[in-house]
């Protein structure tokens, strides 16, 4: 595996890592087969849920797999699919179509820019786009709607944009930064994202009994929040050997930092579909809802992981 690694120009654990995700993937297919029923609604929900993870499983190791481009591409795909449902979600409350057009425009290009050009990714959105924004309404006269309308394009464009696409800002790093593995810092960022979700779900179905936020995520508890970052704590150490340069204890901060913004992002984008009065942001994804479900949390992970990354970088002094 390591000839093959070398021979296609990817690190050893990242192969190694997505190796064990299919083998883990596989094994959950049998089992999820053999015990549910596909006759009732139940059922069709988890076959559904399950073609989705292979679905994603194949498109986001083949991204990486292809490189910094394809990568690039994947989740500027993620990011236009998920404005484009906030926008529809939001669709009855705002005014400006053209607003919407420029939003859908610039999000995945702000991802292209931030794997080739860090600088420029950092003043896209928050510079030029927030100025052009409140422009183009201002030229059409009316004053109707127009905080909100700018406020809640603006705040849909830097989520969905300008924080998501920090998860490819590691492709744009200098390589000192990074040490050579942006997609083991990519794929390291995401396993651990996704386990937390998972991990916090298990726990909080099997043992939890205090609502964190009952007005906002009913099913999220104490006990699933607790024992979901400290799982993923414990498989962030165990896999930052295969994908990062950090140390152990590194490693374990920068779980708990993914854990937190990944819980944090969920219940965030909760919030924003408890107020408008939907469960899901589209059926996209069958049984698992829209691509703004599957993103929500990587939106908070995504740049406060960078960051830690950054800040462990600098005080090591590399």
């Amino acid at each position: 595996m390591r000839d093959w690694a070398d021979a296609i120009g990817v690190p050893h654990g990242v192969v190694t890592t997505l190796a064990i995700a299919l083998v883990a993937m596989i094994a959950g297919t049998i089992i999820r087969l053999a015990t549910i029923s596909p006759d009732s609604a139940q059922g069709r929900s988890r076959l559904g849920s399950l073609a989705t993870w292979w679905t994603l499983l194949i498109a986001f190791g083949g991204a990486l797999l292809l490189g910094r481009a394809a990568t690039a591409l994947f989740f500027a795909l993620a990011a236009f699919l998920g404005i484009r449902e906030f926008l529809a979600l939001t669709f009855e409350t705002r005014r400006d179509r053209v607003g919407d057009f420029l939003a859908s425009v610039a999000v995945p290009v702000q991802f292209l820019l931030a794997a080739h050009d860090a600088a420029w990714s950092a003043l896209f959105l928050p510079v030029a786009f927030f100025l052009a924004l409140p422009v183009r309404m201002m030229l059409t006269g009316s004053t109707t709607g127009y905080i909100h309308d700018a406020g809640s394009v603006f705040w849909g464009v830097m989520l969905l944009g300008f924080a998501l696409s920090h998860v490819v800002l590691f492709a744009a790093a200098p390589e000192a930064l990074i040490d050579g593995s942006w997609c083991g810092l990519i794929l390291y960022l995401v396993l651990l994202t996704e386990t937390n979700d998972i991990a916090q779900a298990l726990w909080g179905r099997r043992i939890g009994r205090h609502k964190v936020t009952p007005t906002i995520s009913p099913n999220k508890t104490w006990e699933g929040l607790v024992f979901g970052m400290a799982t993923t704590v414990a498989a962030g150490v165990g896999l930052s050997r295969l994908l990062t340069p950090l140390e152990p204890l590194a490693a374990a901060g920068g779980s708990l930092v993914i854990a937190a913004g990944g819980f944090l992002g969920d219940i965030n984008m909760s919030a924003v579909k408890r107020d408008i009065g939907v469960k899901d942001s589209s059926a996209l994804l069958p049984g698992q809802g829209g691509a703004l479900d599957r993103i929500d949390s990587l939106c908070f992970s995504a740049p406060l992981f960078y960051y830690y990354y950054g800040f462990i970088h600098a005080t090591a002094g590399g």
